[in-house]
């Protein structure tokens, strides 16, 4: 099975590198304009977006809504393979595309100098192109819902939650960018910060899951249940993704603590710590925010060995691992044999791919 998971990912990752292409371009403007303005136009806005969405890309959105439509389309009666290999294809391509936009703005929002190991885009057309650039894929993503060849009906729908996620996803980087955590009392500190993660990166993998849901008609429940287990999923998956500069292998000063980001680590010191131990661990992230590299870095060491990031770690996993445990529940209330099925395990395998990627 985890061959097999390997392999559908390899595809995926061919998929993404055609993510944008000069026909693109010539879709938005009449074929005369393209002629005059084709070259221009793709060494200012294409080229560097095809450089940045090919740019390791770990495509867990674009694989949850394509197992999403897997799980779903035998229990649909308007499916047939065709369909649902064009469907993921098209949904995956859009996902990537919202996903891709939204890691533009935020590296400019959070003056990223890097992202996935490389230089991240602002950096390298400047940040008024790049903002640019992430706004048109915001929109071009949402213009590929038009040309779905879906029923008006479930058009609209699809458009309607597509906006929603929008809103709250930029409600989570409002809170993201304007709350220094690390200045709220203890006893807020964990459901601000569990609520910019859930808004920021949970709303944007729910998308991925009940997309498949709505798109296959399933019952209503069933939909709640995908829906709800993205949300889930996205919170995790942002959990591990806290935590990776915190590993042993990374020499990074973590950004996070400096800038007083509402981060996972924050959710569980509310939690795990005593009131005069979140004192003295508020105290370490302030020197950290005003040393000298030298001294970030052994105060980062200090930070590393805390008992808090075992307890950070072990609850993340817990996370997952609840996440999987209620969308079972719920589908094996309507006959899914999941221990049977392929795609489930597929989807446990996600689990832990995230898992390792960030450990």
């Amino acid at each position: 099975m985890e061959e097999i998971f390997v392999a559908r990912s390899k595809v995926f990752k061919k998929q993404a590198a055609s993510l944008l292409s000069r026909e693109d371009l010539i879709e938005f403007i009449s074929e005369d304009l393209a002629q005059l303005c084709a070259t221009d136009l793709d060494r200012i806005v294409f080229s560097p977006l095809q450089k940045f969405t090919t740019n390791n890309s770990n495509l867990f959105r674009a694989r949850l809504v394509e197992l999403s439509i897997t799980l779903c389309s035998d229990k649909s009666l308007v499916f047939t393979k065709q369909f649902q290999k064009e469907i993921s294809q098209k949904l995956s391509k859009f996902l990537e595309a919202l996903h891709a936009g939204s890691l533009i703005i935020d590296d400019i929002q959070d003056g990223a100098q890097t992202r996935r190991g490389k230089t991240s885009l602002h950096q390298d057309i400047g940040v008024p192109l790049a903002i640019n650039s992430g706004s048109w894929l915001y929109f071009w993503a949402l213009s590929m819902l038009s040309k779905m060849e879906l029923e008006p009906r479930l058009e609209l729908e699809m458009t309607r939650l597509c906006h929603q996620t929008m809103i709250k996803g930029h409600l989570g980087q409002a809170l993201d960018l304007g709350v220094c955590i690390d200045q709220v009392s203890q006893a807020k500190a964990k459901e601000l910060s569990s609520t910019a993660m859930k808004l920021k990166t949970g709303t944007l993998m729910s998308l991925a899951s009940e997309l498949g849901a709505v798109v296959c008609g399933v019952h209503s429940e069933v939909r709640l249940a995908l829906k709800n287990f993205g949300l889930d999923f996205g919170y995790a998956l942002q959990s591990f993704n806290d935590l990776k500069e915190f590993s042993e292998n990374s020499t990074s000063i973590n950004q996070d603590l400096i800038h007083g980001r509402p981060t996972w680590i924050w959710v569980c010191a509310s939690e795990y710590l005593t009131q005069v131990e979140y004192a003295n661990f508020v105290q370490q992230v302030s020197s950290l925010r005003t040393s000298e590299t030298a001294s970030q870095q052994k105060i980062m060491l200090q930070l590393k060995k805390h008992p808090l990031i075992g307890y950070a770690g072990s609850e993340a996993k817990k996370l997952m691992k609840q996440s999987y445990q209620k969308l079972s529940d719920h589908l094996m209330k309507f006959d899914y044999e999941l221990n049977q099925r392929s795609d489930w395990k597929e989807l446990q395998l996600l689990g832990k791919k995230v898992m390792e990627t960030y450990v």
